[in-house]
């Protein structure tokens, strides 16, 4: 019995950024520092530290109400979600029927590591703290699309192209 693997497919993104927000207006101006996030200039990692607090953000970020001034904006795109993994495959066992035709079994098994990739679909708001640097749920419209264009592209590939489709 001869059994062929079709295909092999690994794939491995490097994980990509992704961007901090905050539920209010921090800095109470408006244009893009609007829902920036305000962190210590001695300690720029430390973004919950006026998470929840704007009049104590602005009176480190403009130095006012006896504060020094010793806080800056976030940088942009300052965390990393995770890398992307999967490893799928398919199998294929070709059956002649007769001197002309022939049918094939197809097996196929995506992310056979049952690796979860967030990608980065974190939580970003440092106002919920709750949910801030979690992985969040993608939406299940997105995920059905990726897996029928999964599913599409491989079925597509299963005859080469100059196969004719009609009999001799």
């Amino acid at each position: 019995m001869k059994v062929r693997i079709g295909s092999l497919q690994f794939v491995i993104f490097q994980a990509r950024p992704y961007d901090l927000t905050n539920s209010g207006n921090t800095l109470n101006t408006g244009g893009g520092t609007g829902v920036g996030v305000v962190v210590p200039t001695d300690d720029p990692t430390n973004y919950l530290a006026f998470s929840g607090d704007n009049a104590a953000a602005q009176n480190c970020f403009y130095g006012i109400n006896g504060v020094a001034q010793a806080c800056t904006i976030a940088k942009f795109d300052p965390l990393r979600g995770d890398p992307f993994f999967e490893l799928d495959m398919r199998l294929a066992k070709n059956i002649k029927i007769g001197e002309r035709m022939n049918i094939q079994l197809i097996g196929q098994a995506f992310n056979l590591t049952n690796r979860a990739n967030y990608g980065a679909n974190y939580g970003n708001n440092i106002g919920a703290t709750d949910t801030f640097g979690h992985p969040r749920q993608v939406s299940s419209i997105r995920a059905t699309r990726r897996l029928l264009a999964h599913y599409g592209a491989s079925s597509a590939s299963v005859l080469p192209s100059n196969v004719a489709h009609a009999p001799r």
